[in-house]
C-alpha cells in the first residue's frame, strides 16, 4: 500500500506542476506541499484524546503512509478550486454549502477505507442515530472548505504572497477545527465521562462544524465581487 501512495503522491505533484505551468499559478503546488503538515497536530490528539493509528512505521507516532498521503484529504477542495477557476465561478452561499456536503460524503468514504485498511482507529462515541464516521467527516470537510476559501481568496496574489497564506493554511485549519470547533467530541472522552455525555459531546461538535461551514459560506459571499447592474 505504501508503494501505491508514493506513486500517487508523485503523480499528484506532477499534475500540480503541470497545472501551475499551464495556468501560471503556484497555488496547487503550494497547497499540496502544505497538506503534509496538516497531520502533525495528530501527535497532540494522540496524547490528549486517545486517537490512535493502527500502523506505526519505524516507531513513529504518525505512519509514513499517512504523512505521505495527507494530500488525499484535500483532493476535492483542490479540484473544486481548480474547476471554479477554469469556469470563472463566483462562489456563493449555496455552492459553498453544497461543496461542504460533498466533502462530508468524500470523507465518510475515506474514513471507511482507512479504517478498513487498519490505518487508524477512532475511540469517539457517537449517538445511536448518527453514523459513526459523520463527526470526523464533518470536521475534515470543514478543513477542506477552509482550504478552498484560501485558494479562492489568493487567486490574484503573487507567488510570495500566496506562499505566506497557503503554506500554513491546512495546518492552521486543522488546529482550529480539531482543537477548538470539534473539541467537545474529544473532551468528553478525555474526561472519561459516561457514554451519554460522550455522545452528546460528539453531536455538539458536529453541530459546531456545521455552524463553521455556515460561517465560511458567508465569508465566500462577502469576499465575492459585487454584481454589476445594467
Amino acid at each position: 500500500m505504501e508503494t501505491g501512495i508514493v506513486v500517487l503522491t508523485l503523480c499528484a505533484y506532477a499534475i500540480a506542476i503541470i497545472a501551475g505551468i499551464r495556468w501560471r499559478t503556484a497555488s496547487y503546488l503550494l497547497i499540496l506541499i502544505a497538506s503534509h503538515a496538516m497531520v502533525l497536530p495528530s501527535l497532540l490528539w494522540q496524547r490528549l484524546y486517545g486517537f490512535q493509528y493502527g500502523l506505526a512505521a519505524d516507531g513513529a507516532s504518525i505512519p509514513t503512509i499517512v504523512m505521505l498521503g495527507a494530500w488525499i484529504a484535500l483532493v476535492p477542495a483542490i479540484g473544486i478550486a481548480a474547476l471554479a477557476r477554469r469556469l470563472a465561478w463566483v462562489p456563493r452561499y449555496a455552492l459553498a454549502l453544497l461543496t461542504y456536503l460533498i466533502l462530508i460524503g468524500y470523507h465518510v468514504v475515506l474514513d471507511g477505507l482507512g479504517s478498513g485498511a487498519g490505518l487508524w482507529r477512532e475511540t469517539v462515541v457517537a449517538p445511536a442515530w448518527m453514523p459513526a464516521a459523520l463527526p470526523g467527516a464533518a470536521a475534515h470537510a470543514l478543513i477542506g472548505l477552509v482550504v478552498w476559501f484560501a485558494l479562492d481568496g489568493t487567486r490574484r496574489y503573487g507567488t510570495i504572497s500566496k506562499a505566506m497564506f497557503l503554506l500554513p493554511a491546512p495546518l492552521l485549519a486543522a488546529l482550529v477545527v480539531h482543537g477548538v470547533v470539534a473539541a467537545p467530541r474529544y473532551i468528553t472522552t478525555l474526561l472519561a465521562l459516561d457514554d451519554w455525555w460522550r455522545a452528546a459531546g460528539t453531536a455538539g461538535a458536529t453541530a459546531l462544524c456545521l455552524w463553521g461551514a455556515h460561517i465560511v459560506a458567508l465569508a465566500f459571499v462577502r469576499s465575492a465581487p459585487p454584481a454589476t447592474g445594467e
